[in-house]
């Protein structure tokens, strides 16, 4: 039976997630993962592989192709660029110092 290697690890906020630093030790060969949380609250994480990329990325072109196509009813309003002020003379909130001007 395979070795298991087991650590503990502290959960922390990052902004509104809330995350696990994975150590060193346990390094994983991949760019994304799987979480996968079962009815206990257990949790795994595994590497993702192409093959489920690709699977992903298919899904994700089915939900689009399903996606009812724009109307000319729901197009963006035309917008006059002559009603817009210049950049340089839109007050964005910003404060410059005397040596930023």
């Amino acid at each position: 039976m395979a070795e298991v290697k087991e650590r503990r690890a502290k959960i922390f906020r990052n902004g509104r997630s809330r995350a696990v630093r994975i150590p060193a030790e346990f390094e994983l060969n991949a760019e994304e993962v799987i979480l996968r949380q079962l009815a206990t609250g257990e949790i795994t994480i595994s590497p993702m592989s192409a093959n489920e990329k690709n699977k992903a990325f298919q899904q994700m072109l089915q939900r689009f192709a399903a996606e009812e196509a724009l109307g000319t009813e729901d197009e963006f309003p035309h917008i006059d660029d002559g009603d817009m002020l210049p950049l340089d003379e839109t007050n964005l909130g910003v404060s410059l110092g005397k040596d930023e001007k």
